[in-house]
């Protein structure tokens, strides 16, 4: 029962006692008063009894209810999103270096970007190492030329400069095999996924050409990095021939048109056939214009260190290439045709079976020297053997020697 019940039940009750002793009291009196009547009829006066009626006192408790606090649930605010601001991002720095892998033996390859426009273009150095230590100098003053000269890369370029492609082979010194190739004796020039095979050549010496296509840390990770900033334009440097080459996919990329105007502007020529009589499968630049990227190859002159002249025609010639755009018809062109001489050549580093002509294929016997082909075998021909080395690309004539073929004039016996 509550106790706001119980209350009125306490009070109800105390008012009813109190009327029912009052009506008691009342019929007390009552009889009383009416026996002294009947008796003073009588004659005989009886002495007044005074009745005190008990007084009949209630008293009533109230009871103070303690409120109860009755705990009342606060709705929870509805909670509001407020968008975060994207953040704006800052600025790209004009020079940002960057690592885009490592070497066989660890070392980290390095790039550089100067600018940051939308068009991305690359200059690489060093595929050969130490061999081609040179090719590193260049891009070397190229980085510093532009950091200089900032005011001078156009405003629509970003420039990609990988000095040191082959660190592990520039490490290993300057000769013709060990510096050339990287720690796995792969020559790094023919580890592309272009016609690739196993072993391939330079000049006439073979060469390892990897376990298969990018089979190797270097070649690996400038895939991707070209593959991922998809450039407009990419050197290859080298040395020492003093040309420049293009790419042999023509269909499929403006790699004559970027050669040609390279060449113009350095003054190498544009050596459209190849190297007669080196296998050159697994080529970078062949590569890249499979995939749609123009690319060229420049030849230094010398494997020194270039004076002051190549220099200037070397920056002559980057700067054709940054300013270079593509043509904006069709890729199958006119200008991109090059005509096979009829006696067959290596086009762009893929042998053919006919020699050049004027020229035959010699394979050397045991015994006989480069030498001996030249003042005996050849001796009608007038052909140095400065000029039979250059003709076949030879790095190294001591490395020459039995089972070797290589081009000899076609008046040698």
């Amino acid at each position: 029962m509550h106790t706001k019940h119980r209350i009125l039940t306490y009070v109800i009750y105390g008012v009813g006692a109190t009327t029912v002793l009052g009506l008691i009291g009342w019929g007390i009196g009552w009889a009383l008063g009416s026996a002294a009547g009947k008796s003073g009829a009588a004659g005989q006066t009886s002495p007044e009894i005074e009745v005190v009626l008990p007084t009949a006192t209630v008293t009533v408790t109230m009871a103070t209810s303690t409120p109860v606090v009755v705990a009342t649930a606060t709705p929870e605010p509805t909670p509001t999103h407020t968008p975060t601001p994207t953040p704006t991002p800052p600025p790209l720095p004009f020079e940002e270096a960057f690592i885009y892998g490592t070497s066989v033996e660890d070392r980290p390859l390095q790039g550089y970007r100067l600018g940051t426009g939308a068009s991305a273009r690359f200059i690489v150095g060093a595929i050969h190492g130490g061999y081609e230590w040179n090719t590193v100098e260049v891009v070397s003053k190229t980085l510093e030329y532009y950091r200089e000269h900032r005011e001078e890369l156009p405003s629509n370029v970003a420039l990609y400069l990988i000095p040191l492609a082959n660190p592990d082979g520039y490490a290993a010194g300057r000769d013709a095999i060990v510096g050339r190739t990287n720690a796995h004796s792969v020559d790094l020039n023919r580890n592309w996924d272009y016609t690739w095979q196993p072993t391939a050549t330079h000049g006439i010496r073979p060469v390892s050409a990897g376990t298969a296509p990018f089979s190797e840390p270097e070649t690996a990770a400038l895939r991707d990095l070209l593959l991922e900033k998809r450039p407009d334009a990419v050197i290859f440097y080298h040395s020492a021939m003093g040309v420049v080459f293009s790419g042999a996919d023509r269909e499929n990329s403006f790699t004559y048109e970027l050669a040609e105007a390279i060449a113009a502007a350095t003054g190498y020529r544009h050596q459209t056939e190849g190297i007669p009589g080196q296998i050159t499968t697994g080529d970078a630049i062949d590569w890249l214009s499979s995939v749609g990227i123009a690319g060229a190859e420049i030849e230094l002159t010398t494997h020194a260190s270039i004076d002051e002249a190549e220099w200037q025609r070397n920056l002559n010639g980057i700067k054709a290439f940054l300013d270079w755009q593509a043509p904006q018809a069709g890729v199958a062109d006119e200008g991109a045709t090059v005509e096979t001489p009829s006696g067959g050549v290596p086009i762009n580093g893929q042998p053919t079976p006919e020699p050049l002509a004027g020229y035959k294929w010699y394979t050397i016997p045991e015994k006989i020297t480069l030498s001996y082909i030249v003042y005996e075998i050849c001796q009608n021909s007038n052909i140095t053997l400065d000029e039979l080395v250059e003709l076949n690309q030879i790095a190294d004539p001591d490395l020459v020697g039995a089972g070797d073929t290589i081009l000899i004039p076609e008046d040698c016996q």
